[in-house]
């Protein structure tokens, strides 16, 4: 190295190997993902959301609350505190790239549309069937049963959640 140096070769090595090496982290570099909780108001029912967080600054990050208009300040002040929040294992690019696939297309997506929203029922599609759809759809088998579970709540998909996590930290052997 130290010959390289001498001959002038060295900060053109420098600079493609830093240069590698931020492409490696970049590609290496996993979405953050956290399931929010709420645990009061809406007669005890709760609040449950979805954040991502992108590594990369050129994208947007996202948070899904439905049908709360997919803003955390209604969020939080509706419910006057902040959430529980459960980290969950993050996801690389294919899992994204096939849950911003889904989510474009999804009913959860732009809550300025006339149909945001039109669907929702306490019952049969409330915010934790949101929350299940958005999670199943970045790859995460939660442990509930059923394509659209029957009166599912919040409570339920924030237990799912942080057993998954848990799982997930626990060793192999």
């Amino acid at each position: 190295m130290l010959l390289l140096a001498a001959c002038g070769l060295a900060p053109d090595l420098g600079r493609i190997s830093a240069s590698r090496l931020a492409q490696a982290n970049a590609i290496e570099a996993e979405a953050g993902v956290e399931l929010l909780y709420w645990d009061n108001k809406n007669l005890g029912f709760g609040h449950v959301a979805v954040a991502i967080h992108y590594p990369d600054q050129s994208k947007s990050d996202l948070y899904i609350s439905y049908a709360m208009g997919n803003d955390y300040e209604i969020d939080r002040e509706k419910h006057g505190k902040d959430p529980i929040r459960v980290k969950l294992p993050g996801r690389k690019s294919e899992p994204l790239s096939h849950f911003e696939k889904w989510y474009s297309s999804s009913p959860y997506s732009d809550p300025m549309s006339p149909s945001y929203g039109a669907d929702y029922s306490m019952l049969k599609h409330n915010c934790a069937h949101g929350a299940l759809d958005v999670l199943r759809a970045l790859g995460y088998n939660l442990a509930i049963r059923g394509a659209m579970p029957i009166a599912l709540r919040p409570v339920q998909v924030y237990r799912a959640a942080k057993n998954l996590n848990e799982s997930a930290l626990k060793p192999a052997f």
